[in-house]
């Protein structure tokens, strides 16, 4: 695949990106629609979408080795998203639905997921977050189907809502869940390694 570099920033109505690298340093801003399916996101940069706009996540493996920041719908049904260096904020006011049974993969680096929105995990399956991929969340995750497994640790200031039948599992990492974290519905919780502070003690 090619490549594609942005240093100053821009701002464009819709984008597809299937293969190859987009990257740059500059703020790339999507109006409309950005389709995923494939390829990498780098550099010291931001690709922003609006909060107008449709994030579609799609397709095979994806990387991301940069700031991908949704403030608009997300949906996110295939393909596994790979990280190095890369941090994937789903922002205030961003709605994210993930019907997928995947994986946020870690390729090396610092990284994370962090949650402001909201996240409706609606597919069965699995969906986990593996070691040394840190996953934050100050929103609120509403898990209807399968499980969520957190294996990098991370922060909970938000809520999460488990249905009957649903599991969420803290497997690895250091997790802190703060005094205004919550948990709701009766699905299950457990804690099977890393460590754990509750009320941020």
């Amino acid at each position: 695949g090619g490549r594609v570099g942005f240093n100053g920033d821009r701002s464009i109505g819709e984008i597809v990106l299937s293969g190859g690298t987009l990257e740059g340093s500059g703020v790339m801003e999507i109006r409309d629609r950005f389709s995923w399916t494939g390829g990498t996101l780098r550099g010291s940069g931001e690709t922003r979408m609006n909060s107008g706009g449709t994030l579609i996540l799609e397709g095979r493996r994806k990387e991301l080795q940069r700031r991908l920041v949704t403030a608009g719908q997300c949906e996110w049904s295939s393909g596994n998203i790979r990280f190095s260096n890369g941090t994937f904020v789903n922002a205030v006011g961003g709605e994210m639905d993930v019907t997928l049974s995947g994986n946020l993969e870690w390729n090396g680096g610092e990284n994370r997921f962090i949650n402001e929105g909201v996240i409706r995990k609606v597919g069965e399956g699995q969906l986990e977050a593996n070691a040394s991929v840190g996953f934050d969340n100050r929103g609120e995750i509403d898990v209807q189907l399968g499980s969520l497994v957190l294996s990098g640790g991370g922060t909970s200031s938000g809520e999460y809502l488990l249905n009957e039948g649903v599991s969420l599992s803290y497997t690895g990492g250091d997790t802190v869940l703060t005094e205004t974290s919550g948990l709701r519905g009766a699905g299950s919780v457990s804690f099977t390694g890393g460590n754990t502070q509750i009320g941020g003690a």
